[in-house]
């Protein structure tokens, strides 16, 4: 009933009560109306029932799979569409029923946690984790980011559980082949006689093969980061250092020779190149490098570079003499 009240007019909400009134001979003589006011109750009870609609809502429109289960017999309350796609059921035929008479196939997976969250109170997640399901006769499989969580009454007692699920297979299938690409490329960069090297976008080492270990005789933590830089011969490092950072800068590729510190305490020519990497938006997202050892070409060409100096001031005398001695030669016949 709306009432004027406190400045403004409000929805007020009253609960009556009609009763007859007898008189002395027993005859219904009026009526005794009664009211109290249950405005607060009314407002709880409606807030609880938005609350119930909000909460139907969140689990209806969830892309994650949500079911509750209720019961020794974990009986299906709630369930959204998105479990329902999980197990290829449809939600409103599968709630009343015992959820492992619709996928008996996975009690013996899941059974046991279910069980644990109910005995104990405690929240269960488990991460990519296999599952399968039967759907028309063929097995489908996947992986899972699973959540077990208690559902309590209003006693705060345990008599459910609430199950969070998002398939995750695609995801870890992805993962998988990274993995085992990775692992073929280890293989693969690990029986080269070049030493081998990745970086991130800023530069940091983040990876060498097990030649670089092998010739340098470091670990990953002498080398880590910028750690490289100090392995170069000491005229070396500013000349590499300055090289390096302008690859960084500008993208281009990197190539220099350096001598190297191998680990019988020798410096070695190498001949260090490397190439930017990019994303499909053409952002470097790593630099791979590869540093060639060029010590015995080096010492050739440095052997051939003395040999001709030497040949060269060898001829030269002789050529010298003959020169002043066809002068000399012209002046007297002069």
């Amino acid at each position: 009933i709306p009432i004027y009240r406190n400045g403004r007019t409000e929805d007020v909400y009253w609960t009556f009560s009609y009763s007859p009134v007898h008189g002395d001979q027993g005859a219904i003589q009026g009526v005794l109306v009664t009211c109290t006011e249950t405005t607060k109750k009314v407002q709880d009870v409606n807030k609880l029932i938005e609350s119930e609609n909000r909460f139907q809502h969140l689990i209806r429109d969830a892309t994650i799979g949500i079911i509750v289960l209720t019961g020794d017999e974990l009986i299906v309350q709630i369930v959204n569409k998105a479990f329902g796609v999980l197990i290829n059921q449809i939600p409103e035929r599968i709630i009343g029923k015992r959820i492992f008479d619709v996928i008996p196939e996975t009690e013996a997976e899941f059974r046991g946690y279910l069980d644990q969250v109910r005995s104990t109170g405690e929240t269960i997640f488990l991460y990519d984790h296999p599952y399968f399901v039967w759907v028309d006769g063929s097995k489908r499989e996947g992986f899972l980011n699973i959540v077990y969580q208690p559902f309590r009454d209003d006693d705060g007692q345990t008599n459910g559980v609430v199950a969070m699920c998002q398939d995750v297979t695609r995801q870890v299938i992805s993962h998988q082949k990274l993995e085992q690409s990775e692992m073929q490329f280890n293989l693969m960069a690990d029986n080269v006689v070049q030493m081998i090297w990745i970086t991130d976008p800023a530069g940091m080492h983040e990876y060498y093969n097990k030649r670089w270990y092998e010739f340098t005789g470091t670990s990953k933590e002498d080398t880590a980061g910028e750690g490289w830089n100090k392995m170069f011969h000491p005229d070396d490092q500013e000349r590499a250092w300055k090289k390096w950072r302008h690859s960084l800068s500008t993208g281009d590729i990197y190539e220099i020779e350096y001598r190297l510190l191998r680990k019988d305490g020798e410096y070695v020519w190498v001949l260090g190149r490397a190439a930017p990497v990019r994303n499909s938006d053409g952002e470097i997202i790593r630099w791979f490098g590869t540093c060639t050892d060029i010590n015995d070409q080096k010492k050739l060409q440095q052997q051939k570079e003395e040999f001709i100096s030497i040949a060269s001031h060898e001829l030269k005398t002789p050529l010298t003499s003959l020169n002043t001695s066809l002068q000399l030669l012209q002046r007297q016949m002069s």
